[in-house]
């Protein structure tokens, strides 16, 4: 994938880039314009590149280039922007074949909350868009020391892995015993032999097959209605079954940081007690600049936002 074209940001006496893209606002503030005005090439998806300015502690959206631009002819304040970004502060370090993948050598982060800046900070370090950069500051490392690639639910039991198996294996098992190849069953059905590579798929289990589908290869092999619906249930309770199972096995707490791709297990000295899990996530959630959700259990969460507070 081509590497995108990023936002630019005039700011601190230099004209500098987003990494990543901040959001654009309504209709009120940006109208789009005819398609041939539009920035279109593959490095350049969105049609459009923005120009922002911070000054005076506030976020302002000057000018867009391509097929949208501003309603006004003055910059907007841009409130509608309340989330962090990163803007680039060094040397590039690292290009990226993919969209705003490139590593800088330094980046500054800014939390916004309705467009004025809350609070910056300098990441001096290799930094994209999601690298979890906060973990090189030297007063954080000891919260992120303990980083995971296992989220919680990862692995949880999904219907489909439950759908048909009992129903394939009497199939195969009838099948076998009546010493029937694939492409007998198919030829009774009134399909064509070479179809028989379609069934054997099904009966491993490496394709779906319709109800109805199912239901006539029950007839050809003289299976009785009832029981086809008997073996589907049966696995919608080993599916529920499974996910009980699933969901009581035990975890260690984690904090799943912003958008779920940064991952971290409690201190080994913190262990399972509730008040220091959730001092610690509170730290680390003061201490990265993004909301986080703790998993107590695989059904038990609750999340901490920016300022500490938590919410089931």
């Amino acid at each position: 994938m081509t590497a995108q074209m990023p936002d630019e940001i005039l700011w601190k006496g230099m004209r500098s880039c987003v990494l990543g893209e901040l959001p654009l606002p309504g209709e009120d503030v940006v109208v789009a314009c005819p398609d041939e005005h539009a920035l279109s090439n593959t490095a350049c998806w969105r049609g459009y590149v923005p120009t922002w300015k911070l000054t005076d502690g506030k976020l302002f959206l000057v000018n867009i280039r391509g097929n949208q631009r501003l309603a006004a002819s003055e910059p907007q304040l841009a409130r509608w922007v309340t989330r962090v970004f990163r803007g680039a502060a060094g040397p590039i370090e690292r290009s990226a074949s993919c969209a705003y993948a490139t590593r800088y050598r330094r980046a500054w982060e800014i939390d916004l909350r309705s467009g004025q800046v809350h609070r910056e900070r300098l990441l001096d370090c290799p930094t994209n868009m999601d690298s979890p950069a906060w973990e090189e500051l030297p007063r954080t490392r000891a919260l992120f020391a303990r980083t995971t690639d296992m989220h919680p639910l990862a692995g949880r039991p999904v219907a489909a892995d439950f759908r048909q198996p009992r129903q394939r294996a009497r199939c195969r098992a009838t099948r076998t015993d009546g010493r029937l190849g694939p492409a007998d069953v198919v030829e009774r059905m009134g399909r064509k032999r070479a179809d028989a590579g379609h069934y054997v798929e099904w009966e491993r289990g490496e394709r779906e097959m319709s109800a109805a589908n199912v239901a006539g290869v029950f007839r050809t092999l003289g299976l009785d209605a009832t029981l086809q619906d008997e073996l589907a249930r049966a696995d919608e309770e080993d599916h529920r079954a499974a996910l009980v199972a699933f969901e009581a096995a035990p975890i260690e707490p984690t904090l799943v940081l912003g958008d779920g791709r940064h991952l971290y297990v409690a201190p080994r000295d913190v262990g399972t007690d509730a008040a220091q899990v959730l001092a610690c996530s509170r730290a680390c959630v003061a201490a990265s600049w993004r909301p986080g959700r703790v998993f107590v259990t695989r059904s038990s969460s609750y999340e901490v936002d920016l300022d500490g507070n938590v919410r089931d």
